[in-house]
Formats: C-alpha cells, structure tokens, sequence
C-alpha cells in the first residue's frame, strides 16, 4: 500500500541567494495520527532518479506543482535531513509563493512514501521500520506538532554599505560600541555590524561575530581593516572562529563579496601553509601591520581560542623582531 504522512519539517538553515534550504523532512515522533517512521528505514534509490519537492502532494496535474528538487540527503539516529533548492525566479508562481512561505518561517513539509516493513504501536497507530520515499512536499497544514518550520538564519543579510577610507585604523572594541550605540536594544539594528550571529541567541552580544563595520554620520560603514582582519579569522589566523564549517564558508563567501565590492580579488578558500601567509592573501601589507591591527582588535568574542589569539600575537612579534635585527 501507498501512504503520506507528514512529519517534522524543522527548517535548519536557508540560503536566500541560491534558493535553497535544509529541512528536516521527518523524525521518529509520534504525529497527530499517531504514526511514528524510523529515518534508517528510509529507501533512497529510486526517488533520487526524479527528487522533486511537490506542492501539497500534488503530482496528478500541472507541471508547475514541482517547485524545488532535492539535492542532499543526510540520515542521523533521529532525522532524515535534506536540502532543498526551490525553483524561484523561474515563471513557476507556486514556487516563489512557496519560497516566500519559507523565508517567512511559515513552511511545513510532508512525504508521501511506500511502507515496506512496519507494525502497529501502543499509540493506536503504526511504527514504520522500512519505507520507500516517493515524494517530499510544501503543504499548508501539517499533522506532526513540529512540522511547521522555524529558520535559523546564521549569516547577516548582504547589502550595501558606505565605506570608509582604507587608512581608517581597525579596533574591534569601538565597533561594538558603535554597534550598540546604533541599535539602542534593536538587535536587528545591531546585527548590521557583524558577518556572523547565533539566531537562536539574538539577546546575546557574544553570539555575534566577525564585526567589520563602524559608525559613521549615523549609519554603519565598512571598514577595509575590520574586513581583511575578519577574513584572516575565517581562513584560521589567530585560532579561527569557532563555528560550523558549512557557516565558516558562508561567512567566507559574505567577506569575499566585499572585497569584489572594494575592488580586491578575495583570497581563496583553501587550508593555507602557515597563519603569516594568510594574514599577505588576506590583504594586510606587511607583519607589521597585521601586528598593529590585531593588537589594537582587542576585544575578542569570548570564545575558547583566547589563548590561541595571544600565541598568534607573540609569534607575529617574534617575526617583526628577528626581520628588524
């Protein structure tokens, strides 16, 4: 027999640029009708030859009821993850209203599938074990009490910002402050000066990292030092930053943006020989004034690499020392 049962649709991260977002299409929770799937269970072979995301399970009709395809697919102890690209920008209505729906968080995801092994539950409903996947879908309603989605955004939205001259000397301290000066409470407000926040602690101004702009004539500014300085940081000078690599590379696209914008060729995204080279790909013109430009960032973000941030400094005055002898 054939079934649909809809099932945890938690929205793990989304990507406005390229259209896409990672779900969590299904978990092993009891839903409302009592049905509970095992993701292990999950059979993946022939839904990959056509992994297309269907409005509301719509697949008798238009062609236009496919609004996204599937383009990965991660199974743990307790989800079945995948990644979604919508077919935005395209002619398809119904997949920019749903992409819409999304970045809104007011998506929730089905699937339909094939039950190949499964018994019966002490809920009044049946445990799946083994299933054929047939088709993931956007619907309106879900039945599970988690499926309807909640984003985490982790990289601060790309836009323009006025600069301010190169000479402008970096410190990471007066860029917080600036930061808390313009957004007076509004978290939003404050996010603008940083590449990178935790969504699910937006009161906490520690969560928010790699600051690269200053307050100027009343509205943030990009700052080129905070920028190569916040690059260094991302390709592992000074201990690296403490996040998920998927999100590391995300901050590097963000930053690499702005050195296009500031009319640099950005650095590559490769694991470097040594922390001095990366501090010359990242743009600084000399150790020198890496020296004096990390020295004077001087407000680290509380993370457990403190120590690392120190050594780093000693080494690079180590080097200034030995080259001025």
């Amino acid at each position: 027999m054939s079934n649909n049962i809809v099932l945890k649709g938690k929205v793990k991260s989304i990507n406005e640029e390229e259209g896409t977002v990672e779900i969590i299409a299904s978990t092993n929770r009891i839903d409302r009708d009592h049905d509970r799937i095992d993701p292990k269970g999950w059979q993946l072979d022939n839904f990959k030859k056509h992994p297309v995301l269907v409005a509301n399970h719509d697949t008798t009709s238009d062609l236009d009821n496919i609004i996204g395809k599937i383009i990965d697919f991660n199974i743990t102890e307790d989800s079945f993850i995948t990644k979604v690209k919508y077919f935005i920008n395209k002619g398809n209505k119904k997949a920019d209203w749903a992409w819409e729906l999304v970045k809104e968080g007011m998506g929730a995801y089905s699937v339909s599938f094939i039950p190949i092994k499964y018994k019966e539950n002490d809920q009044g409903g049946v445990d799946y074990i083994e299933q054929e996947l047939l088709e993931i879908s956007q619907v309106i309603i879900p039945a599970n009490p988690d499926a309807i989605t909640r984003m985490k955004k982790s990289i601060t939205p790309y836009k323009e910002y006025e600069w301010m001259p190169d000479s402008v000397k970096w410190d990471k301290a007066r860029a917080r402050r600036d930061a808390r000066k313009y957004a007076n409470g509004d978290m939003k407000k404050y996010r603008e000066f940083f590449v990178y926040y935790d969504e699910s602690k937006p009161d906490n101004m520690t969560s928010y990292k790699l600051p690269i702009r200053y307050l100027s004539d009343g509205k943030p500014k990009n700052v080129w030092k905070g920028i190569i300085s916040a690059m260094a940081v991302v390709l592992g000078a000074m201990g690296g930053i403490n996040i998920p690599e998927d999100e590391r590379r995300k901050a590097y696209d963000y930053l690499a943006k702005l050195y296009v914008e500031h009319g640099n060729v950005p650095p590559e995204y490769k694991d470097y020989k040594n922390e001095v080279e990366i501090l010359y790909v990242s743009g600084f013109a000399s150790i020198s004034e890496a020296l004096e430009t990390l020295t004077t960032d001087n407000t680290v973000d509380q993370e457990p690499q403190e120590d690392e941030e120190a050594k780093f400094l000693k080494q690079l005055r180590d080097i200034l020392s030995i080259k001025n002898k």
